[in-house]
């Protein structure tokens, strides 16, 4: 979203958002969030402050880019519909993606609860996780847990939402252990070896 002022000096145009989003990612993985200011991202980005402001209202609108990044899914599926377990394993491969493209450290420290920024985001969005037009990754979950019901690739007692919230926990759960433990750690393999596990539990016949 663009600030309400402040423009990009000449020689400054083009990729200078992208440096601003690069530069504070740098800083988040050596500092603690709340440490970090416009001034030290600007000097980070090699940018001035007018241009920040050009692309940022403010340093919590510069975080939010993060936590609005990692929350909603804008892709499309390439797992045959009738593969159920494959497709939400897809799903969030594009969510891990993103979270190991910001980093182990970047992880460890902004996504942590001392970060009153995303508390703050978490409590506050105003939004019921399965009410909402929004491609939230838990949302885009329940449509093609949903689908493949209709398709009779379910157990008929499924509780679809429940479904949706145990496999989002799972997968937190793992990027949880990858950020305490050791970036060493194979996420998508660790994340695919226990989704699969429990959805085997949802599907009539294991696929």
């Amino acid at each position: 979203m663009r600030g309400k002022s402040g423009r990009p000096r000449k020689e400054e145009q083009g990729d200078s958002r992208a440096k601003i989003i690069h530069a504070t990612i740098r800083l988040v993985n050596k500092l603690d969030p709340a440490s970090i200011t416009i001034r030290k991202v600007c000097e980070k980005a090699s940018v001035s402050i007018g241009t920040f402001y050009h692309y940022f209202r403010n340093k919590n609108e510069l975080m939010m880019y993060f936590i609005r990044e990692i929350y909603y899914f804008n892709g499309t599926l390439s797992t045959p519909e009738d593969d159920i377990i494959g497709r939400i394993c897809e799903l969030y491969d594009n969510y891990l993606d993103i979270v190991v493209n910001l980093g182990w450290e970047f992880m460890r420290q902004f996504y942590h609860s001392s970060n009153m920024d995303v508390e703050s985001y978490k409590n506050n969005k105003g939004e019921n996780v399965f009410d909402t037009d929004h491609p939230t990754y838990i949302k885009c979950s329940e449509i093609e847990l949903l689908r493949a019901s209709e398709q009779g690739l379910l157990k008929e007692d499924i509780n679809i939402r429940e479904a949706c919230l145990d496999i989002a926990t799972i997968v937190v759960g793992c990027i949880t252990r990858w950020c305490m433990i050791s970036n060493d750690i194979d996420l998508k393999e660790m994340v695919h070896r226990i989704l699969r596990s429990y959805m085997r539990d949802l599907i009539k016949n294991e696929q």
